[in-house]
């Protein structure tokens, strides 16, 4: 008997050290300013959108970049690297759009710094 309560309480621990929803809670909010910044009219307003929501992202993936083996599963980890890529990705080629208005194009590439950084450091 002692045994199964042993091995309960490890499930509890570590079901309490997961990470998992963590990292779905960042994916989500992760993927949804990537959707406003490439929906934004231009630069400036990408820029502001990033702005509103980075110290927020930065607070919320820090933590999520140490965990690792019991803490959060692979099928996590995978979501989490797929999101950050393909939202570097977006917010990075949006330069692309602005290749005939060089001051966009300046501001978009500084934005894609910016949002790198973050999701970077």
């Amino acid at each position: 008997m002692e045994r199964k309560w042993t091995m309960l309480s490890l499930g509890l621990v570590l079901a309490a050290c997961s990470k998992n929803g963590e990292v779905q809670d960042f994916v989500k909010d992760q993927d949804a300013l990537v959707a406003q910044i490439v929906a934004a009219g231009d630069a400036d307003a990408a820029q502001k959108a990033f702005d509103a929501k980075k110290e927020d992202l930065k607070a919320k993936l820090a933590p999520l970049k140490t965990a690792r083996g019991f803490q959060v599963s692979k099928e996590s980890m995978a979501a989490l690297t797929t999101s950050v890529t393909n939202g570097v990705t977006s917010v990075c080629g949006l330069q692309l759009k602005a290749l005939g208005d060089a001051a966009q194009s300046a501001k978009y590439k500084a934005l894609c710094d910016d949002y790198t950084a973050a999701m970077t450091n």
